[in-house]
Formats: C-alpha cells, sequence, structure tokens
C-alpha cells in the first residue's frame, strides 16, 4: 500500500482546507537544516505533516552532504528554501548553542519577509524529526482561535529512541510572530521576552478572582506561568531522535561538532553493539542518554508504542535501519497545495 494511500490525504486536506477559511490568522513554520540526511533525520516526511498545519514554510540549509540536493526536488509553492551558512565557534558550540543561533537568525529574517502581515502571524519552530500526527492537524492549526491572547504555546512531544518511548515533553514552539520570540539554549524550545507589563496586566486580569478568593502566595508566584499556554493535543507531536540503526553514529559525530561540553564523548562506541538485537541497541541507548543528561532527567519508562500510534507517514520506516528517500513523498509534497485557497 502507498504512503498517499495509507493517508487519504486528498480528503484530509480537503476538509481541513474548509476549516483554514474560517480561522483569520496564518501559521509561518521554520526549519533549520544541517546535514539532516547523513544524520537521519526523517525530514521529507517532518515537511509533508507540517504542511497540513503551516501556511507558508521556511528551511534554511547550511549543509554539506545530500541534503540540499534533496530539498532542491521540492517544488511546492509554500516551501521556501534558502542557503543560510553554519558558523561553528568555540563560544557557540559549549552546549550547542549554535542551533538557537541560527534558528534566531531564521527568525529575523522571516520577520523582514512577512512584516506586512505580522499582526496576523503566529511561528511554529519546527526541528527535522519531529512529525506532526495526521489526527492533530487541524487541532493544532485552531491553536491560536481556541487560545488567543497568549504569549505563546507549549505543545505536547514524545521522544523516541528507535521505538523505544524515552520521554515526554511540553515544548514552547509556537507564538504570535515579533524580534520578541527567540530559539534559546540548544534550541530546544523558544521564549517570549518583552513586554513584560502587558503580560502581567493581562495575567492579573485573568487570574485576580483566583487571588482574591484564596489570599494564598502561591497563585501569584504562578501568576507568569498563565502568560503562556499548556495543549494537549489528541496524539503527540512524536519527536524521533534516533530511529535509524546504522546512521547512529554518524548523528553522534556530527553532533559532537556543535556540542563541545564532552557529552557526546560519554556515549559508547556504537560499533560495540552491533551483535545485539535492536531492542537491546535502544535500551542501551536509552541507559546512555539518561546517564549522560544527569540523575535529575526524569524520563518516562522505557515502554513500546504500537506502530498503529506513530503518524502513518513513519509506520514504513519505523525499523528501519537507514534513511532512504522515498520519491513518493517528494511527489505528495509537490501536490499538496495551498491551505486557504
Amino acid at each position: 500500500m502507498k504512503p498517499w494511500e495509507l493517508h487519504s490525504h486528498r480528503s484530509i486536506f480537503k476538509r481541513h482546507r474548509i476549516k483554514c477559511l474560517l480561522m483569520d490568522h496564518r501559521i509561518v513554520c521554520f526549519m533549520p537544516s544541517y546535514n539532516l540526511f547523513s544524520q537521519g533525520y526523517p525530514f521529507l516526511e517532518v515537511i509533508y505533516s507540517s504542511l497540513f498545519v503551516c501556511d507558508k514554510m521556511y528551511i534554511f540549509d547550511g549543509s554539506s552532504d545530500e541534503t540540499s540536493k534533496i530539498l532542491s526536488m521540492l517544488r511546492n509553492e509554500r516551501i521556501k528554501i534558502a542557503r543560510m551558512e553554519w558558523n561553528f565557534t568555540q563560544r557557540n558550540t559549549r552546549r550547542g548553542e549554535v542551533i538557537a543561533e541560527m534558528s534566531n537568525r531564521m527568525i529575523d529574517q522571516i520577520i523582514r519577509i512577512e512584516k506586512e502581515n505580522i499582526s496576523k502571524t503566529f511561528i511554529y519552530y519546527i526541528q527535522a524529526n519531529e512529525v506532526f500526527h495526521e489526527d492533530t492537524y487541524a487541532q493544532i492549526r485552531s491553536i491560536p482561535d481556541a487560545y488567543p491572547g497568549y504569549r505563546g504555546y507549549l505543545l505536547y512531544y514524545y521522544g523516541f529512541y528507535g521505538h523505544i518511548l524515552r520521554g515526554e515533553q511540553f515544548r514552547l514552539r509556537m507564538a504570535p510572530l515579533s524580534k520578541n520570540v527567540r530559539a534559546i539554549h540548544d534550541g530546544w524550545t523558544l521564549n517570549v521576552f518583552g513586554g513584560f507589563l502587558e503580560s502581567l496586566k493581562r495575567t492579573i486580569r485573568h487570574e485576580a478572582g483566583m487571588l482574591l478568593r484564596y489570599g494564598k502566595l502561591n497563585d501569584f508566584l504562578w501568576i507568569g506561568n498563565a502568560m503562556y499556554r499548556y495543549v494537549y493535543t489528541k496524539k503527540p507531536i512524536f519527536r524521533y531522535s534516533l530511529i535509524f540503526r546504522n546512521i547512529v553514529a554518524k548523528k553522534i559525530q556530527t553532533h559532537k561538532i556543535m556540542f563541545k561540553s564532552g557529552a557526546f564523548e560519554q556515549l559508547l562506541d556504537v560499533s560495540t553493539l552491533d551483535s545485539i538485537s535492536d531492542d537491546q541497541f535502544w535500551m542501551e541507548l536509552v541507559k546512555i542518554s539518561t546517564k549522560v543528561q544527569g540523575k535529575g532527567k526524569k524520563e518516562f519508562p522505557q515502554l513500546n508504542v504500537s506502530l498503529d500510534e506513530h503518524p502513518k507517514i513513519m509506520r514504513d520506516i519505523l525499523g528501519q535501519r537507514e534513511y532512504k528517500i522515498r520519491e513518493e513523498i517528494v511527489k505528495e509534497i509537490n501536490t499538496l497545495s495551498d491551505i486557504s485557497n
């Protein structure tokens, strides 16, 4: 069965387009790109699922591998691909800060491009291993209408090593487009700076009743949290940190360039794990990763998630040992028209 038959994407897209006509906002997505293909990022599947959420998608690519050539195959008018060199320095590679640095350059560029529509535009920060589930397209698309007035929105994520569910997180990835939106740390999430007094006034207005009713100091201490909205979706966003066994070593090698803190040096040489089964392999990487991240990191129990729980676009490639470009996915990306038309 072919991927587009599994998705029934044309009927999904038709229903989705009708709902989008009723919305008065735009969602602009952006994704940094650096040697995605050689590191085993399922970036074409990410782009495909993103086109059901985004009005427009910006990809800023600084790759030196085959990624740039693959991206050049995309002919969808909603996808804007630009070249952006990644400059690695001693300062921005201590703990992966280079990723946030490049992401913020992208945001600044998008603000310049989208300035005429900025008042109605929301930005969504996508990384190249994060796939939207088809059951959530319309829900994520409608978040600004469903929860208006927030500085940013935190979405619910699952993290995977292979098929092992090894963590859950909320990540602030959607916000009204503005110069105050910044990627932070190693680019794992956004933050929204500035506008504190206005946000505080709005928050107090919303929370005043609770404060007066209960009179608890603790309520006031949590007041800043109300500036943001936590959003549970029907399905989480699936983040595939490592899924192709034969490419794990290449990804770790590339990440050592971005993270000079020494954390990746603690990872075992994966060549020593060649003789063990896939299940054992991913469990070993989970254990190593947990040790690297420190005892303070609380993660999910290591659980298997059934294949039919994953986004349909991913089901055919889970369990494979290498990432292979599917020409039919490229074709599908190129045929998805404008959401709002």
